[in-house]
Parts: C-alpha cells; structure tokens; sequence
C-alpha cells in the first residue's frame, strides 16, 4: 500500500508539470476516496496528502467493483492508471472493459516474499480479510509448487488482458526502486503514440 501511495504521488507530480488533469479513486471492497480530476500542482499536493492520511475503512478487496466504480465515474475517454496487487479472483471481465474504454496503464505491485518463501515448518498465517487463521506447512514441496503456480498464473492473467487489448503492463516489486521503470515506459509510450500519430 505504501509503495502504490508513493508511484501515485510520483505520478501526479509529473502529470502537473505536463499540465494535465489529475484524480485519483481509491477502493478496497468499497469507495475509499475520490478527488475529482484538475490541473497544477496545488492538485497534486491535494492528492499526495490525501494519499498520506488515507486509512482505508475496509481491509476487504474487490477488484470487480472498483473497476466498476471507475467506469461509472469516469466517462470520457482517460489515461487511467491501475496500480494493485491484484491478489483477487473473477476481475478479468471488468479490466477487459476498463481496458477497451480507456487508455490503461497497469502496474502490477509484487513482493519478493510471495515468490520466495523461505521454509519455516509449519506456521500460522492470518488471512487479513478474514481475520481467519490457517496453518501452512511452508517447507512442504507440494504446498510449494502449488502457491507459486497460483501467483504465477494471477501475474498471467493480467499480462494476458494486457496484451490482448493493448493496456500497458509493468510489474514493480515493492522493494525495488521504481522511478526508472516508470520513465521507460512513458518513454515507450511516448515513441510508440508519435509512431501511431
């Protein structure tokens, strides 16, 4: 979440310097905040703090019905920025259509611990959505195999939507400097726009 709030306020501060209109939706399972799209840098400090203060009401995601939410607010066509992690189930439809409306941009946040796991024996893991506790035996080969093909697929899947209705796509992991990958790809996004022109 802190590294999501930092690439907005990264963001918006180079969208005022370009002089283009700014807002942001947050959502979890619900509407967390919505700032109204405007220009200058009075308006990217207004959603930098927001950003700062903001403690989301619900710990509950629902991809579905924030894209949802998007697509009824934001009528005109827009660059839309998504960023999450997109550790949900049965969104595809939904970021299919954001995609076909808008010009989208993905980022997809990834932590190198849920692709490193380290073997701990047999723990106990808290389900923040729930509140419910499981035990996991993370040294097993099985269990394993079976998470990291699940994480792996869910990173596919919104590679696919991507490509198939032409959305750019970046993965940044959370513990990684990210302000190069971003200026490579609205630096690819500015080549490829003057070759369409």
């Amino acid at each position: 979440l802190d590294v999501g709030k930092e690439i907005c306020g990264v963001l918006a501060l180079a969208a005022a310097r370009q002089q283009s209109q700014i807002g942001i939706i947050c959502f979890s399972d619900q509407k967390e905040k919505y700032i109204k799209p405007a220009k200058g840098i009075e308006q990217a400090y207004t959603l930098i703090k927001a950003l700062h203060e903001l403690k989301p009401k619900s710990v509950k995601t629902n991809l579905a019905a924030g894209i949802k939410l998007t697509l009824d607010i934001v009528k005109r066509r827009s660059i839309i920025l998504l960023i999450s992690d997109f550790i949900d189930v049965n969104y595809e439809r939904e970021l299919a259509m954001l995609a076909k409306k808008h010009d989208l941009i993905v980022i997809q946040l990834l932590d190198l611990r849920e692709r490193n796991m380290p073997s701990l024996g047999i723990v106990p893991v808290v389900d923040k959505e729930t509140g419910k506790t499981i035990w996991l035996n993370t040294s097993g080969a099985e269990f394993k195999e079976h998470y990291f093909a699940q994480y792996k697929q869910n990173q596919d899947r919104v590679i696919r939507i991507c490509q198939k209705y032409q959305a750019n796509y970046l993965a940044i992991q959370a513990n990684e400097d990210y302000v190069m990958q971003l200026v490579n790809l609205f630096r690819l996004r500015n080549r490829t726009s003057k070759k369409s022109a």
